[in-house]
């Protein structure tokens, strides 16, 4: 099994916890990143393998467009959306 933990070591992450959603998972209790802070923290990271990942969060993840812009433009990455985006 896969875990990925991340550390809270800047204001985009900070919210991106706090605004995680609790749910279960094998009858375990945990809490879930929104599909809009992943795209915004792949956005931010930057990396090529971050594009592909934004290219495929785009394709079959249900992002609440409204959610994610007012995000970006809180954490200044409306500029990197626009540049990966077509």
């Amino acid at each position: 099994m896969c875990r990925k933990f991340l550390p809270a070591y800047n204001a985009l992450l900070e919210e991106a916890l706090k605004e995680a959603r609790e749910t279960l998972y094998e009858a375990v209790s945990t809490r879930v990143v929104r599909a809009e802070h992943l795209v915004a923290i792949c956005l931010q990271t930057g990396r090529d393998k971050d594009r592909e990942r934004v290219r495929i969060f785009r394709e079959q993840a249900e992002l609440d467009m409204n959610y994610l812009a007012d995000m970006l433009q809180r954490h200044g990455l409306e500029g990197k959306w626009n540049q990966w985006t077509p």
